[in-house]
């Protein structure tokens, strides 16, 4: 997964705005490579949202939420 990231991400950031521009039939006439950057983007926040879920479900603690709960967890410490 991390090898596909790094290929979208080398291949988005080599892009130029011309490129963005080149019309895609397969999404429509309208549609252009652009608009397959988007819906990929959302795609891919969609899937770390299941993820993020599936995780929590299954008792596992994301490490954002770790730091938080430190924080919160030090901040009510009684102080000595």
């Amino acid at each position: 997964m991390n090898q596909s990231f790094d290929f979208l991400a080398d291949f988005v950031n080599k892009m130029t705005f011309a490129d963005v521009q080149v019309p895609v039939k397969e999404f429509g006439p309208q549609a252009n490579r652009g608009d397959v950057l988007w819906l990929t983007s959302t795609h891919a926040h969609e899937h770390l949202g299941q993820s993020i879920a599936y995780a929590r479900i299954n008792g596992v603690i994301p490490p954002w939420t770790a730091e938080e709960m430190k924080k919160a967890k030090e901040k009510n410490a009684p102080k000595n």
